[in-house]
């Protein structure tokens, strides 16, 4: 199992799309208002884009970390080795990439 942990901001979280739909459609007949509809449209593209980058991500991209010994205790070191398969599929998607151990 594959385990994606992300933070969102929270203006983009999924529970708010409906919120920015029916939002979005109400505003948009209205005047001097019509202008959040198109902030509620650009919040649902930004939504569907980095949902769609997310997906590929996961499914495209995997790490792995091995290390020789399996037991460490309190200031022990090992070497270990980091191995990230589907790299260039985050080079051409523009992600940047942080690992933290």
């Amino acid at each position: 199992m594959r385990q994606v942990e992300i933070s969102t901001p929270s203006i983009l979280q999924d529970q708010l799309w409906p919120a920015y739909v029916s939002l979005g459609f109400l505003t948009m007949w209205m005047p001097y208002v019509w202008p959040i509809a198109y902030v509620c449209g650009a919040l649902l593209i930004v939504m569907f884009i980095r949902k769609r980058i997310i997906r590929t991500l996961s499914n495209e991209v995997s790490f792995s970390i091995r290390q020789k010994e399996d037991l460490l205790f309190i200031d022990d070191e090992t070497s270990c080795i980091v191995r990230i398969d589907g790299y260039e599929r985050i080079i051409a998607l523009g992600v940047p990439l942080l690992i933290r151990l």
